[in-house]
């Protein structure tokens, strides 16, 4: 025993040094049974039957009477106790939540066997063996728990918000006053976290998880971590996928948001206005049992399955954009209607004439009537200005004074509209998982889960509502694609010995373009010496206008590959815990944003020199003239990233010793 514990010992001060890592999704049960005088009772039967699925793991008690059942799935169970010359103990209804420690002590009475004294309620069940703050959300909660569709899928995120450790900020949510994406997300004891910027952190890890009915429940973690979530900075949340049982169940919802129930808004009425589109539906299934093949297999007590889907989609009115456009003269190079608020003629100056005032300064003749001959024009800028020389403003101006206005001229609808081509959703998400578990035996049992998430962007229907046209127009497309696979392994070596092995994959494709892509827009337009000229069309920003085109092609591919070990040993009063973690990572990104170029220009290269006020010059006059402010242009991309983590840890039940 001497040797047994110097080796425990020398085991934790190697792993002091070193981070440590594991599932905090499974529960454990801890206590000690004595008889009615108070004495230690060794070697009495400690049984935890799962009673959804009656699967069942064993135990006996040390020679103080101690016991300890590591590593159960989440869910009810009946705990029986037996021993020579007592009475049957049987504890009913014992709640197991995500990375509990429970400890239940019994008193045994004498008697036979045969006979069974039943405790059927007690007061709640506190976790005195661990220090840490958690909060667990069970089940029934889970599904009675109403999540409102905003817009977006019910994410199982937003369920870590009803806890007081979380709260949302920005885009994200923080937990235990940590840092913005500074938590862990973990799915069947893995992690389930993007290894990507704090941005679409949570988009990603929201798509690593399965639909909110395909959980069964869920706990955070903010203090005092187990040692199994010892790298958790800044808090830990645990996610546990539903299982079958022998019950076969299903079920189908269908939230939605509809503007047919909706009543218009005081104002919409008095300036006769139609009420904002609004129809959001997210909806799906689930069915779980035994597995059973008529006159083949019947799995009951032994092989179940849990499968889920759920598809959202999304067609609302989107913000309206007023947008400055050129007026229609301005094509030609006729800028005698480009006028500020008061209707005063905003002059343009010839760049070509700039010279010195002869006192230090610069000045310059204005274009006569304000009008550019078109013979100045630049051959790429005529021939991108050919591409919006057809689009008409869309609103007068108010005052009378001029009509059309020059200024938030067009009315436009943003890219996430009601009109795509994706079944009227501009952004829709997909979610399937199935899982299965299997018993060989008492001891040996074996889970998988494979989970596959969709998320797109899909561009508007060219033409369906006011917007600039392609390829000037900003719509991009998107595509998400994220499949988890889990494996794990439980096995009871013996009545003080248990082993848990696990696997897991995240597998993660991203790829985001503008809609121009992969068209040779740069022959069409001119533009010489651009190192990929078929990947897209350039991008051009202009002082007073809205911009045209959008260039942007970027795609990532992510994977995680993760191996877990937990060994749980019962030595006298003792429960020691060895675990370890092996992780890698991959982030592989590429892509050209810019790679037909990105060009700027500038009122002030047609203005008089130097006059910051904007009561002359034109950004529109100035791309004309072919007059660049600013330029940049990249090549094809590609960055590669790979970590690896190796961590340990030691543990014993009711005292951790972290690392």
């Amino acid at each position: 025993m001497q040797s047994q514990l110097r080796l425990a010992w020398i085991f934790m001060f190697v792993s002091s040094a070193i981070p440590i890592w594991s599932q905090g999704e499974r529960a454990t049960i801890t206590g000690a049974i004595t008889d009615q005088s108070g004495a230690a009772v060794p070697q009495a039967k400690v049984k935890a039957v799962h009673i959804a699925t009656s699967v069942e793991r064993n135990t006996l008690t040390t020679s103080d009477g101690a016991y300890t059942i590591p590593a159960l799935p989440v869910g009810e169970y009946r705990i029986e106790i037996e021993a020579s010359g007592f009475r049957t103990l049987l504890r009913t209804s014992v709640p197991l939540s995500a990375g509990a420690t429970v400890r239940i002590d019994g008193t045994l009475e004498v008697g036979q066997v045969a006979e069974t004294v039943t405790v059927a309620a007690s007061a709640p069940l506190l976790q005195t063996d661990t220090a840490k703050v958690i909060t667990a959300v069970t089940n029934k909660f889970v599904e009675d728990l109403p999540l409102v569709v905003a817009g977006q899928m019910r994410s199982p995120l937003d369920l870590a918000l009803i806890t007081p450790e979380a709260r949302n900020v920005g885009s994200d949510i923080t937990l235990g006053g940590g840092q913005e994406a500074g938590y862990g997300v973990s799915l069947e004891g893995i992690d389930a976290t993007p290894n990507q910027a704090a941005i679409i952190y949570r988009q990603i890890a929201t798509l690593n998880s399965p639909s909110i009915d395909a959980i069964t429940e869920f706990s955070v973690e903010t203090n005092g971590y187990k040692a199994e979530s010892g790298r958790a900075g800044g808090g830990m949340m645990s996610y546990v996928a539903k299982s079958g049982t022998n019950q076969l169940h299903g079920s189908a919802f269908y939230f939605f948001r509809n503007d047919a129930l909706d009543a218009n808004t005081f104002f919409n009425n008095a300036t006769n206005v139609r009420k904002p589109v609004l129809k959001q539906s997210d909806f799906g299934a689930t069915i779980g049992g035994p597995v059973y093949i008529p006159k083949v297999y019947n799995g009951a007590n032994k092989t179940f399955f849990f499968g889920s889907f759920e598809l959202f989609r999304n067609r609302t009115t989107s913000p309206v954009r007023f947008l400055t456009i050129p007026l229609p003269e301005m094509y030609r190079g006729d800028f005698s209607n480009w006028r500020d608020p008061a209707g005063n003629q905003i002059p343009i100056y010839d760049p070509s004439t700039t010279r010195s005032d002869g006192a230090g300064g610069f000045i310059r003749d204005p274009f006569p009537n304000n009008q550019i001959p078109v013979g100045r024009f630049s051959t790429v800028a005529a021939n991108v200005a050919k591409l919006g020389a057809g689009v008409q403003p869309t609103v007068g101006d108010p005052s009378g004074r001029l009509s059309p206005n020059p200024r938030n001229n067009f009315l436009s609808v943003s890219p996430g509209n009601p009109l795509s081509s994706f079944g009227g959703a501009s952004n829709p998400l997909d979610k399937y998982s199935i899982k299965v578990d299997h018993s060989f035996d008492a001891n040996n049992r074996v889970g998988f889960l494979y989970h596959r998430g969709v998320a797109l962007e899909v561009p508007p229907i060219e033409g369906a509502f006011p917007a600039l046209p392609a390829p000037i127009n900003d719509f991009t497309s998107g595509d998400t694609r994220t499949r988890v696979y889990r494996l794990n392994w439980d096995r009871t070596i013996s009545s003080r010995v248990f082993n848990q092995l696990r696997a897991g994959v995240n597998n993660q494709t991203q790829s985001r373009a503008s809609i121009s892509l992969y068209q040779n827009w740069v022959d069409v337009i001119g533009l010489k010496n651009v190192p990929i000229p078929d990947r897209m069309f350039p991008g051009f920003s202009f002082d007073d206008y809205a911009g045209w085109g959008r260039a942007f092609d970027g795609n990532n591919k992510n994977k995680t590959f993760a191996l877990l070990d937990d060994l749980s040993w019962v030595t006298g009063r003792h429960a020691i815990k060895f675990g370890f973690h092996f992780q890698i990572d991959h982030y592989n990104g590429g892509g050209c944003h810019t790679c037909s170029g990105q060009l700027s220009f500038s009122r002030l290269s047609t203005s008089l020199p130097l006059d910051q006020s904007g009561r002359t010059g034109n950004g529109f006059a100035s791309f004309l003239l072919g007059q660049v402010a600013n330029a940049n242009i990249t090549t094809l991309r590609y960055v590669s990233n790979q970590w690896r983590y190796w961590a340990w840890y030691v543990k014993m039940i009711g005292e951790s010793i972290p690392a």
